[in-house]
């Protein structure tokens, strides 16, 4: 991904879609193997990303960028593991296994959700 996308600092609308790769990828998966096809998961959590980092960024910068006490993973490290299966090295085992981290990060994404639902763009 490039600066462009990730780290959105001036006003939205100045740029054209900030979006753009993002949401043609899922457009391109989804036209490939169907809307609802479990192989463009990555896809689409690549486009939540760039929503929530435009439209809910508090709630994104605690859900993507904020690291678990001890660890260099965050809680869509965490959370978005089955999807990124390279990011299992980032976690520990006594994060990964920990009850009270994960209804923590459940918790997190919740808030994201609800933020992103606002703009409806929640969890689909």
């Amino acid at each position: 991904m490039n600066d462009d996308n990730t780290h959105s600092t001036g006003n939205p609308s100045h740029h054209q879609d900030p979006c753009k790769e993002v949401n043609a990828a899922v457009n391109e998966c989804s036209s490939k193997n169907g809307k609802f096809s479990d192989k463009c998961t990555q896809e689409k959590l690549f486009q939540k990303r760039c929503f929530a980092e435009l439209l809910c960024r508090s709630e994104a910068r605690s859900f993507y960028l904020n690291k678990i006490q001890g660890s260099t993973a965050s809680c869509s490290t965490i959370l978005e593991s089955f999807a990124f299966p390279e990011n299992e090295l980032e976690i520990p085992q006594e994060i990964s296994n920990n009850k009270q981290i994960r209804g923590e990060c459940r918790q997190v994404v919740h808030d994201l959700s609800k933020c992103l639902s606002q703009h409806k763009l929640g969890e689909r």
